[in-house]
């Protein structure tokens, strides 16, 4: 199950390619903080929330978060 409160915090969001800020690996960048987020926009970046992002972007947004938590129980479940 998602955990959907992972869905809060700020985005920044290009928008002349509608695509969020990634680390270097190619995930998303979910900031806990709106200044954080605001002092890491360039030119025609604005920050946003999860609800503000394209469809496309919260697919792999909720994809990338579903992995993590996968990985986790999966972590779990190994050192019982």
């Amino acid at each position: 199950m998602i955990n959907l409160d992972r869905t809060e915090g700020w985005f920044v969001l290009d928008k002349a390619n509608d695509q969020a800020v990634r680390f270097s690996n190619g995930e998303i960048v979910n900031y806990g903080i709106y200044d954080e987020a605001l002092e890491d926009c360039y030119g025609n970046e604005s920050v946003v929330e999860f609800d503000s992002l394209p469809d496309s972007e919260k697919k792999e947004w909720l994809k990338q978060i579903t992995k993590d938590s996968e990985e986790k129980i999966n972590l779990i479940k190994k050192q019982l």
